[in-house]
């Protein structure tokens, strides 16, 4: 026989056929049955597990995104309510209408020792293991929160393995905590991306040489440039020199008002600013907002209307 050459796998250290067997032996103090459930209406589960179970009731979906030798089908978990649990049977009670739910009943003593004595520390080790090699760390968790946290989730997945179909355990366990740990960092990316403040990324674009500019020129001058620009926004309020679809809106008005006693003041304003005469525009939004009771979002939107103003000024009324 002829040996194959390679490095030896990795999962043999902690994950193997003893680990194989134990899921396998963990996976035999459950009952697993097909009903049809209607909502609000209680229905009796009998089994042979004693009344230390615990149930979990699923239904399938098609999977959308199915691709290659991803599940053809979705999970989709069933909130239920337990009653008149005794040795051999269980009420179940469903907040949803199913054609064909599948309730898995776990007998949670005997299955916890298997676990406990077999699976706890080689489990623990694939965590590990794939959080480390593909890098899913997720911002404001301590790797050992994560940790506790994956393996959380998969306890409460680990029961739903199907024992023949021919695939490893290990496998699915694997795909179980990469895609879970994924799909909450892309789920936190999305919400840190919807939820950073206006100041957060202006700081960070302003520390950045390359998006700023220096006005050139040895006519221009600062007083001239505020004054005219003071003048064309007055003009811009004045509602009887604008056309009906033109006409400012309540913010608008608030915000053109503001920018006019803002740089009426400006030497003194920036001057008491952080930073000293420096163009700090934190501390400008920090003082629009204060004189308009607006928040920032609406501040940012009003000035649309000034901003068109203030670049055709600059380009072409200096």
């Amino acid at each position: 026989m002829i040996t194959k050459r390679g490095r030896k796998r990795k999962n043999d250290m902690y994950f193997g056929s003893e680990e194989e067997e134990a899921v396998i032996k963990f996976l035999e103090f459950r009952d697993i049955q097909k009903v049809t459930l209607v909502r609000n209406k209680p229905i009796t589960i009998y089994h042979k597990l004693g009344k230390n179970v615990m149930v979990d009731v699923s239904y399938q979906i098609p999977n959308p995104k199915h691709y290659g030798n991803d599940s053809k089908f979705i999970d989709i978990d069933v909130d239920i309510l337990l009653s008149n649990i005794e040795e051999n049977s269980v009420n179940i009670t469903s907040n949803v209408d199913v054609a064909e739910a599948t309730i898995i009943i776990i007998d949670v003593v005997n299955r916890d020792i298997i676990f406990n004595k077999w699976l706890n520390e080689p489990i623990s080790k694939m965590i590990d293991s794939i959080i480390r090699k593909y890098k899913l760390y997720r911002k404001g968790f301590t790797f050992e929160e994560q940790h506790i946290d994956t393996f959380s989730f998969l306890m409460t997945k680990a029961h739903r393995f199907k024992t023949n179909i021919g695939k490893k355990a290990y496998s699915y366990f694997g795909t179980i905590i990469k895609n879970y740990n994924l799909g909450l960092i892309i789920k936190d990316d999305k919400y840190m991306k919807s939820t950073s403040s206006y100041e957060d990324v202006l700081q960070s674009i302003e520390e950045r040489d390359d998006l700023t500019y220096v006005i050139d020129g040895d006519t221009f001058s600062m007083d001239n440039f505020i004054k005219k620009l003071i003048d064309d926004i007055k003009v811009e309020l004045n509602d009887e020199t604008q056309l009906p679809k033109k006409k400012l809106s309540e913010n608008e008005r608030k915000v053109g008002l503001a920018l006019i006693e803002i740089l009426e003041h400006w030497e003194t304003t920036f001057e008491s600013m952080n930073g000293g005469s420096k163009y700090n525009k934190n501390s400008v939004l920090e003082t629009m907002r204060n004189y308009t009771n607006l928040s920032t979002k609406d501040i940012r939107l009003a000035m649309k209307r000034y901003k068109e103003l203030y670049e055709l000024l600059k380009h072409h009324g200096l």
